[in-house]
């Protein structure tokens, strides 16, 4: 692209009705020169009165093979351009403009090898930037059509340049669709250390045992937090602090909150941790990631002053949503700890696996266990779909959130932590945008009368070290790290890293039997975070990593 321009590396970011952004958007005023990255031919032209997502735009076909570029949102086309026109490398093929789902002008480019599924294409505009792509982007973007506002846009003096438009799919193009970030992903870092804070005011000591809080599970969770929109992504050590209580819908009086925290574009492998603001960052880590696009974890944490704060070991963009919170003036739910209960295994039900863009209703309450709730600490898990796609979960009586709670992997397994809210009549739904089988495993329940509320803690470490394959740990939880002898329950955060092969790390109450439930899902050489609430044994915690690994625990919170 003709500069000024500048770009952000957003393959992957949530967009809105479950899609995940499949591009990169190059930002630039309008009527910039678009090139043609290879030698190419046009096969298919849309028109923005025709395609409200994409509005202008072309597929650019490699000559000779099957590899093609997508380009839109464009003003207008190059003069005579049609289906059959032939460009090479570098011509003119249209201009940037602001067509079909945006509100600010920019390029959102594709790469397709061998006319498949898009790949990131940063690599490749990266490798021309210094030649077409001046590092200063346009001041006074406007807002985006997802209701992000970039009004103050900084020049760039590097890649990662925030925020982003939002994406464009034309519906005649490929529908992959690619979700949102709530998913746990692999890492490859351990999580014994954590950056020194960089605040101003001095260090407050930690916050012990704040007040008793039941929670108010969110039926769509609210974003307070995106660095990529703000373009305030977190460097290495430095700690950020985001505003939870009385943002969208969050009670002002909100103390503690359960929250799905993801990384998006890390600088490479590291970790983050989620601390309840006005004390030191502690030595735990809420999620350890390797150099992915994206990944996320859940965490139940107070909130100091209705406020959390994040810290990263490497820069990255953070994004934060709230999936419940105390302090509501709805009907809110304490935690009845049970035996960990798998209610749903498509591998063995009747209706087989869960098709692509079709609803599954799952009976949750009444089964293996789980007692009336009106929602559920729980785990997702996806296996082996044939292409990347992505998972939501909810109760069935109530609209299907906008954002998913899991992202699943192309040929492997992934999972993800969340509190599902259920029916009144005891079921969840669950959709997928393809084709998998997919696990549902119950933790914990949540009732509005009968259960206990949880309590936060300052983070603390119960446990770090390597384990063998098939090792159970006890932990002795109650009595330590600021939990009282008297707990029924406790809020954790289990890592692995480094395993050994693939495998499915569990958490259960000491005394019973292993279950067959799993907290996350890990492969050979990996990592991983899951978290939950989790009932204790006699004060004690079981736990097993099921492969050769070092695993940590690190608690939050408890219910006595």
């Amino acid at each position: 692209m003709q500069g000024k321009c500048a770009y952000i590396d957003s393959y992957g970011a949530p967009r809105g009705g479950a899609r995940l952004h499949e591009g990169v958007d190059i930002i630039a005023p309008s009527g910039n020169e678009i090139y043609a990255v290879f030698d190419g031919e046009i096969t298919k032209q849309y028109f923005a009165a025709a395609n409200p997502r994409s509005g202008n735009a072309v597929r650019l076909k490699r000559l000779n093979n099957a590899d093609y570029a997508f380009y839109a949102h464009l003003s207008s086309f190059a003069p005579g351009l049609k289906i059959g026109s032939r460009f090479t490398t570098g011509q003119v093929i249209g201009y940037v403009g602001k067509t079909g789902n945006t509100l600010q002008p920019h390029l959102h480019f594709e790469l397709h090898p061998g006319g498949g599924v898009p790949i990131n294409p940063t690599p490749a505009v990266r490798a021309v930037d210094t030649k077409n792509c001046a590092a200063t982007a346009p001041k006074g973007i406007p807002p985006t059509s997802d209701g992000t506002t970039t009004t103050t846009r900084p020049a760039a003096t590097t890649t990662t340049t925030r925020p982003a438009p939002t994406t464009t799919r034309p519906a005649a193009t490929t529908t992959t669709t690619r979700p949102a970030p709530t998913t746990t992903r692999p890492a490859a870092t351990t999580t014994t250390t954590r950056p020194a804070a960089t605040t101003t005011a001095a260090p407050l000591p930690p916050p012990v045992n704040a007040p008793a809080a039941r929670l108010a599970v969110a039926g769509s969770p609210p974003r307070i937090a995106d660095t990529r929109a703000t373009g305030k992504r977190l460097a290495a050590g430095k700690v950020a602090v985001f505003q939870v209580s009385g943002q969208r819908g969050v009670a002002n009086s909100a103390a503690t909150a359960v929250l799905n925290v993801f990384v998006a574009s890390p600088a490479g492998a590291g970790s983050v941790t989620v601390y309840p603001c006005g004390q030191q960052p502690p030595k735990t880590a809420t999620l350890v990631f390797r150099g992915a696009s994206m990944a996320g974890n859940s965490v139940f944490t107070g909130l100091g002053s209705g406020k959390v704060c994040v810290v990263s070991s490497v820069a990255t963009d953070v994004i934060v949503d709230v999936v419940a919170y105390s302090g509501s003036s709805n009907p809110s739910m304490g935690v009845k700890p049970i035996k960990p209960a798998r209610v749903l295994d498509t591998r063995e039900s009747a209706a087989g696996l869960l098709k692509a863009g079709t609803k599954r209703v799952v009976k949750v309450t009444g089964l293996n266990g789980v007692p009336a709730a009106n929602a559920v600490s729980i785990t997702l898990t996806a296996l082996n779909p044939t292409k990347i796609g992505t998972l939501a979960v909810w109760a069935c009586d109530r609209a299907r959130p906008a954002v998913p709670v899991l992202v699943a992997l192309s040929g492997r397994a992934t999972s993800a932590n969340t509190i599902a809210r259920v029916a009144a009549d005891g079921t969840v739904c669950v959709d997928a945008s393809v084709d998998v089988d997919i696990l549902l495993d119950v933790h914990a329940a949540w009732a509005t009368g009968g259960a206990t509320a949880l309590r936060s803690v300052a983070p603390a470490r119960l446990y770090n070290q390597k384990v063998g394959a098939e090792a159970v740990i006890e932990l002795q939880v109650a009595g330590k790290a600021g939990v009282p002898a008297n707990a029924k329950a406790v809020a954790v955060t289990v890592s692995v890293s480094g395993a050994s092969g693939s495998g499915n790390p569990t958490v259960w109450p000491c005394g019973q039997a292993r279950p067959s439930t799993r907290l996350m899902s890990i492969t050979a050489g990996s990592s991983a975070s899951g978290s939950t609430i989790m009932g204790l044994g006699g004060g004690k915690l079981c736990v097993s990593a099921r492969v050769g690994a070092t695993l940590t625990v690190d608690v939050t919170g408890y219910a006595a």
